[in-house]
C-alpha cells in the first residue's frame, strides 16, 4: 500500500513541527526564540549594543566585529569592552520581556520595539513600540511593570502573531 503525496507532506510538516517546537533538544533552542524580540537578521534591540544603554552617552548601533549569540539570538556591541561585559553578566543587559514593547506586554500583546524608545528602571532595559507609547507606560510605571511582570510568564511562549 502506497502513501498518497499529500499525506506524506503531511506527515513531513508535523515532524517538522514538532522537532522545532520542543520535541528534541535542538527543538527547545527554536522555541525560545519566541521569548526574544530579534529583527530579521536575528538581532536583539535591531544590533543596537545593549550594554551601550546603561552607559552616560547612551545607545549606540554594535558594529560586525562585535557580535555574541546567547540563547539563539545574536547581540551586537560597539566594542571588545563591551562584548566582555555583556559575556561576564548577560542577565543584566538582556532586556525586559525578551526585548518586546512593555507597554505592549501590559496589554498582553508582543509589539516589536524602537531601539530609540527605552528606559531603564531599577537597572533593567525596557523597550517600547515608539516614544509616544513611552510616555503612556512610564504615566503609570510602577503598575505598568507590576502588570507586564505578571503577564510576560503567560506570553512568552506565544508567538507574537498568535495574540
Amino acid at each position: 500500500m502506497s502513501i498518497p503525496v499529500r499525506t506524506l507532506n503531511s506527515l513531513v510538516y508535523v515532524a517538522v513541527v514538532c522537532l522545532m517546537f520542543g520535541f528534541s533538544p535542538s527543538g527547545a533552542r527554536a522555541a525560545g526564540l519566541v521569548e526574544i524580540n530579534v529583527n530579521a537578521d536575528g538581532f536583539v534591540a535591531n544590533g543596537y549594543d545593549v550594554v551601550s544603554y546603561f552607559d552616560k552617552d547612551g545607545p549606540k548601533k554594535g558594529v560586525d566585529s562585535y557580535v555574541t549569540v546567547f540563547e539563539g539570538a545574536k547581540y551586537s556591541f560597539v566594542s571588545a569592552e563591551n562584548q566582555k561585559q555583556f559575556k561576564a553578566m548577560p542577565q543584566k543587559y538582556i532586556p525586559a520581556y525578551g526585548g518586546y514593547c512593555a507597554y505592549g506586554v501590559v496589554l498582553g500583546k508582543k509589539f516589536d520595539n524602537a531601539p530609540d524608545a527605552w528606559r531603564i528602571v531599577n537597572n533593567v532595559l525596557f523597550f517600547q513600540l515608539d516614544k509616544g507609547t513611552r510616555l503612556i507606560w512610564e504615566d503609570n510605571l510602577e503598575k505598568n511593570i507590576e502588570i507586564g511582570n505578571r503577564t510576560w510568564p503567560k506570553i512568552k511562549h506565544v508567538p507574537a502573531n498568535d495574540l
